[in-house]
């Protein structure tokens, strides 16, 4: 398996700065939101969350709930939705929301107020999952029938099952950053389509493959490692899906029910009766961060732009007491720093790391021995934070060059080595 595009850019700006929990001891990291849902024994399936940061759940046998102040409280919004069993909920990238149930699909253009019911030529019409990719497309798996697939915002629908044949049932679906599907089925197997549907390759190298260890999610962050959630932990790939091995056992009884990405592309997993774990370096070393959390079994995980994230459990909802964004915000060094680049001496790629202190804008300036401007990599306002820039000097000749920073009034230059 092949990424589908690559981007080569003369400069990668990346956030690195890992996420510190210690603040932790003084207040719980998870506190129920379930003002206004059904209590008890709700079985909420999934969450989602559109650009104006209004939540969705989509609830066993009371239908959908919609929250507009940040899970404060939640309202029952079920008006046309003739069938409550929900399954699945997704948000399209223009907002319009898509549930499926034991009976049929469901859209709301209106942020929920009112439904209607899709008609889709489909046997059993149970949809366990739906996405809904970059570009629009829509992707609904529905129980002993595959995958379907909508061009027209759910106005048409085809099965699209080239290569799936024998995969068992598609339990988890996601988008890439790089336009391919991925899908992961109760044998244990992910497949890739990288035309959108029209055909499925298996990628399970590394993977148990057996129903015990059925793929229930999937994601990608910004360093393009992909992370599975599995009946028998956290798999992850370094080769775009080529090759997997185990990088977490789920903890507890092994099932990984979900996975996020923070802004901060920190990785975070939901597992069946351990509760959550974070990793700060693609999944090296994970922390348990259970504080606050009254049921250990997490389902379904959001995030929002605030930087707030948003689970189910087993007794409802509960929401981060803190954004990710001010946590990561308060742990940045307090005072502004250049670093030597490394490798150094390079040839011809070589990353430059600087930290900000707060809000300004970042100049850095590659210059020769004679005060002679080469390049420009960056002249933009940025927050708080440490950061990597790679640069690329495959059009220079060998020698010692200086790169300079001006960040706010702090100024430094460091020497280099280009070496052919």
């Amino acid at each position: 398996m092949r990424k589908l595009f690559h981007f080569n850019h003369l400069l990668k700006v990346a956030i690195i700065i890992s996420f510190s929990l210690s603040i932790t001891a003084q207040t719980d990291f998870w506190e129920p939101k379930n003002n206004g849902i059904t209590s008890p024994n709700i079985n909420i399936k999934e969450l989602a969350v559109n650009s104006t940061d209004d939540l969705f759940a989509a609830v066993m046998l009371h239908g959908v709930f919609v929250s507009t102040d940040g899970g404060e409280t939640w309202n029952q919004k079920n008006s046309g939705l003739t069938n409550l069993e929900l399954l699945s909920i997704a948000v399209t990238p223009s907002d319009e929301i898509f549930v499926g149930t034991t009976n049929g699909m469901f859209k709301s253009t209106n942020k929920g107020d009112t439904w209607e019911k899709i008609e889709i030529d489909s046997y059993f019409s149970r949809f366990a999952k739906i996405i809904a990719s970059p570009n629009g497309y829509l992707f609904a798996a529905g129980t002993f029938e595959g995958m379907f697939r909508s061009l027209d915002n759910g106005a048409n629908w085809e099965k699209i099952n080239n290569g799936l044949l024998g995969s068992g049932d598609i339990t988890s679906l996601y988008a890439d950053l790089h336009g391919q599907i991925l899908a992961g089925t109760t044998f244990g197997r992910i497949y890739f389509t990288n035309s959108y549907g029209d055909g499925w390759t298996e990628s399970s190298v590394g993977l148990p493959r057996v129903t015990t260890a059925p793929v229930l999610s999937i994601v990608e962050n910004v360093d393009e490692k992909y992370f599975l959630g599995t009946g028998q932990g956290v798999y992850r790939s370094t080769d775009y899906g080529l090759n997997w091995s185990q990088v977490h056992s789920g903890g507890g009884n092994g099932y990984v029910h979900s996975l996020l990405v923070d802004h901060y592309d920190n990785v975070y997993i939901g597992t069946g009766n351990s509760g959550v774990y974070m990793s700060s370096n693609n999944g090296e070393d994970w922390q348990q961060i259970n504080s606050g959390l009254t049921h250990p079994g997490v389902y379904s995980m959001v995030i929002n732009s605030s930087g707030y994230i948003f689970i189910t459990t087993g007794d409802g909802i509960f929401k981060s007491t803190r954004s990710v964004v001010s946590v990561e915000e308060e742990n940045i060094q307090s005072e502004f720093s250049l670093e030597q680049n490394y490798p150094n001496p390079f040839n011809p790629t070589t990353i430059i790391s600087y930290t900000v202190s707060k809000k300004c804008n970042v100049n850095i300036k590659i210059y020769d021995l004679l005060g002679k401007e080469i390049i420009q990599l960056i002249d933009m306002e940025q927050v708080a934070g440490s950061y990597k820039i790679s640069f690329n000097a495959e059009n220079l000749s060998s020698g010692v060059y200086l790169y300079k920073i001006i960040a706010g009034s702090f100024v430094d230059s460091k020497k280099m080595l280009l070496i052919r």
